[in-house]
């Protein structure tokens, strides 16, 4: 699920890809520079925090500092990154390991198609 992350997509009937993408960069970047920072420091540590103290505001700033983007998680659903590993999890008498080499290829087919489609867009 990416209930965690934000996307857009562009029809592919769209007649400037071009403007399109240049205008959708522009929004991405102002929010960046100015959405993300309101939200820590008006949102998060000041109305949302359960106190207004330096400490509670660190947190905040550890988290932020902390956070990373993963392939895995941005285009793991793309590449059908864990294909069977769900269905191991909830079926206590899987086996692990037998999942995990039968979802292997699947994983790798996955990726290199998603990777020969970001070249294609040259």
């Amino acid at each position: 699920s990416m209930a965690n992350g934000s996307c857009f997509g562009i029809l592919s009937t769209c007649k400037n890809i071009d403007a399109v993408s240049a205008t959708m960069e522009a929004l991405f970047s102002e929010s960046y520079r100015t959405v993300t920072p309101a939200l820590y420091e008006l949102a998060l540590k000041v109305r949302y925090s359960r106190d207004d103290s330096d400490e509670s505001a660190r947190m905040f700033d550890l988290i932020h500092e902390g956070t990373v983007l993963e392939f895995a998680s941005l285009y793991g659903w793309v590449c059908n990154l864990g294909v069977g590993f769900k269905a191991t999890i909830e079926d206590l008498n899987a086996n692990w390991e037998s999942t995990t080499k039968a979802s292997k290829n699947a994983c790798e087919r996955g990726i290199q198609a998603f990777y020969e489609s970001v070249l294609a867009l040259n």
